[in-house]
C-alpha cells in the first residue's frame, strides 16, 4: 500500500487505497457510499441531511447526491494516471438505468460496471434484508477495462443473517500477473 485516504471534503462518502504494483503500475481501490435523494422532509440525523448543511454552510447549492458525483469526478481525475487500475465498489442509491446519474458518473470515470459487462450477469435483484421484496439493485462495482479483461472469477457473497443491512459483499478473483 503506498497511499491510502478519504474524501478530501470531509463528508466520509468515500475511503481509498492504492497498491502499487511494478513498472509504474497502480491499483486504487475505492469505497464509497453516495447518499439516496430524498422526497419530502428528511431527519436532522439522516446522512443526506447532514450532507446538505454542510454543503450549505460552505456556499455551495447542490443536493449532496450531485455534489458526491461532481466531487468524485474531480477527485478522481486528479488520482488515477494512464498507469492506474480502478475498482469502485459504490453504494449508489440510485438504479443502474439508461438515464442514470450513476451510469454517467462510470462514463464519465471510463468504468465499466460489473453488474453488466464481463458476462458475470449478477446481481439480477439485489433483495433488502429488512424488505426481502426489494428487487433494485443500487451497489456497484465499477472497474477498468483492464480489471474485468483480468477477473478470473467473480461472486456475491450470502447474506449474513446476523446483520441488518441491505447489501451483499462482492468477491473478485484477479490475476495480478496480467495486470
Amino acid at each position: 500500500i503506498t497511499e491510502r485516504g478519504t474524501d478530501p471534503w470531509g463528508y466520509g462518502r468515500w475511503s481509498f487505497v492504492r497498491y502499487q504494483g511494478k513498472a509504474g503500475k497502480s491499483l486504487l481501490v475505492v469505497g464509497a457510499y453516495r447518499v439516496g435523494h430524498r422526497t419530502g422532509i428528511a431527519g436532522a440525523s439522516t446522512a443526506w441531511y447532514q450532507q446538505k448543511v454542510l454543503l450549505t454552510q460552505e456556499g455551495r447549492e447542490i443536493e449532496p447526491e450531485d455534489a458526491f458525483i461532481e466531487d468524485l469526478v474531480t477527485w478522481y481525475t486528479n488520482k488515477v494516471t494512464k498507469d492506474t487500475e480502478t475498482i469502485v465498489m459504490l453504494d449508489a442509491n440510485e438504479q443502474w438505468t439508461e438515464h442514470s446519474s450513476i451510469r454517467s458518473l462510470a462514463q464519465r470515470l471510463h468504468l465499466e460496471n460489473l453488474n453488466t459487462a464481463g458476462g458475470y450477469g449478477f446481481p439480477a435483484t439485489h433483495p433488502c434484508i429488512a424488505n426481502p421484496t426489494r428487487d433494485t439493485t443500487i451497489d456497484f462495482c465499477l472497474c477498468s477495462p483492464k480489471i474485468l479483461q483480468n477477473i478470473q472469477y467473480a461472486t456475491m457473497v450470502p447474506f449474513d443473517l446476523t446483520c441488518l443491512g441491505d447489501h451483499r459483499g462482492i468477491l473478485i478473483d484477479l490475476d495480478l500477473r496480467k495486470l
